[in-house]
């Protein structure tokens, strides 16, 4: 019976050296060919699911048996699987590396954003300080206007009167003494 192999570079899968991982379509690929495959495409070669993106993240192990080995074949199979490990804390050490600088330059973003709402704020409270200010002076001035209309129309009130007082007071005075009467308006 065949042993499985992968379908990108055909070599049979090692629990060590090529670990098969399942991807998100569904499909398995040796752990050196993965790398290769997000790399160039970030795609699964077979064209699948059109074309879904493959992530790191979205990459699952593959249970495998361990063959008995010998040995002679422990030291480079322990050698080989140190290897990995190493290749795999310098991919997760550069993964940290993206993020952290990913983080610092979103961190900056956000702060010079707060600077510009703080600024903003400030500057609305302001204005809105200024209007109430206005908005008071508008308040007083419209109250003042009203009392002087009330007291212009009192003083208006009070010139008919004077007027029509002034008007009998002199036709009497004219009737009584036989002048022609004469007409005054107040302007």
């Amino acid at each position: 019976m065949p042993k499985p192999a992968c379908f990108v570079c055909t070599e049979e899968y090692d629990p060590v050296k090529r670990q098969p991982l399942r991807i998100s379509c569904g499909h398995c690929v040796c752990a050196l060919c993965i790398a290769e495959i997000i790399a160039l495409s970030g795609a699964c070669p077979l064209r699948c699911r059109s074309g879904a993106p493959i992530c790191y993240r979205d990459i699952r192990a593959v249970d495998t048996s361990v063959v008995e080995t010998t040995e002679e074949d422990d030291i480079p199979a322990i050698l080989d699987l140190d290897r990995a490990l190493v290749n795999h804390r310098r991919m997760l050490r550069e993964l940290i590396d993206r993020n952290a600088t990913h983080i610092a330059e979103m961190a900056s973003r956000v702060s010079s954003q707060q600077d510009t709402l703080s600024r903003f704020s400030l500057w609305i409270r302001s204005t809105v300080r200024d209007q109430k200010v206005v908005l008071y002076t508008l308040h007083n001035s419209e109250n003042r206007l009203i009392a002087e209309l009330e007291h212009e129309k009192y003083l208006l009130n009070e010139l008919a009167v004077l007027q029509t007082k002034y008007v009998v007071v002199t036709a009497t005075t004219t009737q009584a003494e036989g002048y022609p009467r004469t007409q005054f308006t107040f302007q």
